[in-house]
């Protein structure tokens, strides 16, 4: 800003209270001529830090949350500065905002756009739940117009959101929902995973199954099978950790859905060591689910970094935040998420969960995970 102007722009103050400032301060003219500059300066940057976009929204304010949420965007962007170096193996991901896949949901909101990754198990039901309130509450035409735009322009115009969870909590919400008990009906739909009808579970089922999934398209057996079951998604999934069981229990047959469960040791293992089964380790079905953060969301590419960074831990605070800077409709965001009010009792069921395993898993969970607590803190 050009000082003249900034100083141009203190005139507005009225010349009553410039005399009291004088008289106060006992200043020369010339001393006072570059205080009432300076506080100019700061007026004229005050009435224009609201247009200023792609730049810290928090400088300004003092306040605990804004600047924990500006410190959270510090460093992030730190992290990434560190993290620009071509020759680490992390910047293709970290760099290429074609690795955001579907994680990313645009939001034509009524003041301005946002654009949210919402990794698995950090509150996407509930951001399901914000999308559909936005499009009853206001016109449809906007999200017609909005929807019609490229992903490119979508970004541009939006500001950015990234949803984040600390890595064992999310952990032991995976587990709970997957691994604990595959067919549990009160954990996942039911109906989802064709694996735990009943009549699944018969005599050969092991046979049935490896069989369906490795014979060619002419065998009649296999293809009634596959017409029952058939469903790509939830079918390979089905298999998935069909396999995984039979991975860690060499020595057993699978032959009730009571027996797809998983020991929270078991699982971590899993995660840790992975597996030699090329269908296990190239499988992107449930496994996006605990996947690092820093892989579902494309972070440091200039057209993706994020404005304003999430944590589930504290998302009311964080929510309200960006209602009070306006960056959020008041009535509906909040209401839309009601499981962001309620975090009493996780941390004494992850401490339940993590007394299972010992120290070194720990330690393997922490190396897993170690560049989403280095970009999130």
């Amino acid at each position: 800003f050009d000082l003249v102007r900034a100083c141009d722009a203190f005139r507005v103050v009225s010349m009553s209270s410039k005399k009291i400032l004088i008289r106060k301060l006992s200043m020369s003219k010339a001393q006072t001529f570059s205080t009432l500059c300076l506080f100019g300066l700061w007026l004229t940057l005050s009435m224009s830090l609201p247009q200023l976009q792609r730049t810290s929204f928090f400088s300004s304010s003092s306040t605990s949350s804004i600047k924990s949420m500006d410190d959270r965007i510090q460093l992030l962007r730190s992290k990434c500065r560190k993290y620009s170096d071509p020759f680490r193996p992390e910047k293709a991901v970290l760099f290429e905002h074609g690795s955001l896949g579907v994680e990313v949901v645009h939001f034509p909101t009524p003041k301005v756009p946002m654009s949210v990754c919402i990794p698995h198990k950090t509150g996407s039901k509930s951001w399901g739940i914000f999308s559909r309130q936005m499009k009853a509450e206001h016109e449809v035409e906007s999200f017609i117009k909005y929807s019609s735009l490229s992903w490119k322009d979508k970004s541009a115009l939006a500001y950015k959101i990234v949803v984040v969870r600390h890595p064992l909590e999310r952990l032991v919400s995976v587990y709970r929902m997957i691994f604990e008990d595959w067919c549990n009906p009160e954990g996942i739909p039911y109906q989802r995973w064709k694996i735990c009808s009943n009549e699944i579970f018969n005599k050969g089922f092991r046979s049935k199954l490896l069989s369906a999934a490795t014979s060619s398209s002419n065998s009649s057996s296999s293809l009634s099978f596959l017409n029952y079951m058939y469903d790509s998604y939830r079918y390979t999934n089905d298999l998935y950790m069909f396999r995984i069981w039979e991975e860690i229990h060499p020595h057993s047959e699978i032959v009730s859905r009571e027996q797809l469960k998983f020991t929270f040791k078991e699982f971590i293992h899993f995660l840790i060591e992975g597996s030699e089964d090329p269908f296990i380790s190239g499988h992107k079905g449930v496994s996006y689910h605990w996947a690092p953060i820093w892989k579902e969301c494309s972070l440091c590419s200039p057209l993706t970094t994020p404005d304003f960074v999430l944590h589930l831990e504290t998302l009311s605070q964080d929510l309200r935040l960006l209602e009070r800077i306006g960056k959020a409709p008041r009535s509906s965001f909040t209401t839309s998420f009601p499981h962001a009010h309620d975090q009493n009792g996780s941390q004494k069921l992850v401490a339940k969960y993590y007394s299972m395993i010992t120290k070194d898993n720990v330690r393997g969970l922490v190396e897993k995970y170690k560049l989403d607590h280095e970009l999130f803190g």
